[in-house]
């Protein structure tokens, strides 16, 4: 199930895979929940190594982040974040899990 928008280019699709990759990271390593399946996350971070690896010239606001990382690695994603970018992903993370639990 990768990530698909025939309406996004390459670099918005690497900025929403990031985040979205920043989010789930936070979900389950810091609220010790999850919204996804393992496979899902990791269909998506493989694709995301994917399109970096192709366009090493795109950069983003949390390039800086995923340098050198692979699926495994979402672990120390939100520590490798400036300050600023921890309080938002953090708040995106939070709602995520309050919204997939009123789903559920």
């Amino acid at each position: 199930m990768n990530f698909k928008n025939p309406y996004l280019g390459t670099a918005d699709k690497i900025r929403m895979l990031q985040r979205w990759i920043l989010v789930q990271s936070y979900v389950y390593y810091y609220l010790d929940d999850n919204i996804v399946a393992d496979r899902v996350y990791d269909m998506n971070a493989q694709q995301l190594i994917k399109l970096q690896k192709e366009n090493r010239s795109i950069k983003t606001i949390y390039s800086y982040a995923f340098k050198d990382f692979e699926s495994g690695t979402g672990f120390d994603l939100y520590k490798r974040l400036k300050k600023e970018h921890r309080s938002v992903i953090a708040r995106d993370a939070e709602l995520a899990l309050k919204l997939s639990k009123q789903r559920n």
